[in-house]
């Protein structure tokens, strides 16, 4: 079985017969990134709002984002559709990460090897990156300059 950002191995090194969770990419850091990306843009937009109806609407996405969670952690773990070995790798993960950024490395509940985390980039996505960021930054001082 597969889990989304999450490898399932045999858990023979552990001495059990089962498989077993170990958490890779985003899922080291937060167990939904999309609501937690969601859900801090909305902090920030509330703490940036003018007027109190654009505050009470960006205060409306953590909000969600928290809901929408805990339905899918309880959806993954309750769900009579999924079958019991599933449910039971869902509830493995769950254990392993934290909905709150960084949390489960913080609380132990998941380490971090640095060399495992560098084998994880992809080189070219990251020279990408830097090569965005440095255009962005160069355009904007050549804009300055005129």
């Amino acid at each position: 079985k597969k889990l989304v950002g999450a490898e399932s191995e045999p858990a023979a090194a552990v001495g059990h017969r089962e498989k077993c969770v170990n958490p890779t990419g985003a899922l080291r850091i937060t167990r939904h990134p999309a609501f937690t990306a969601l859900g801090l843009v909305g902090i920030g937009q509330f703490m940036m709002a003018r007027t109190m109806p654009a505050a009470l609407f960006y205060l409306g996405l953590p909000i969600f984002s928290t809901i929408g969670c805990l339905h899918q952690d309880y959806r993954k773990t309750h769900d009579p559709a999924i079958d019991e070995e599933q449910r039971r790798l869902n509830q493995q993960l769950i254990d392993q990460t934290s909905y709150v950024p960084f949390w489960a490395i913080v609380s132990g509940k998941h380490s971090v090897d640095l060399a495992v985390l560098l084998d994880e980039i992809n080189n070219k996505h990251a020279q990408g990156a830097v090569g965005v960021a440095l255009a962005a930054y160069l355009l904007k001082k050549f804009i300055r300059r005129r």
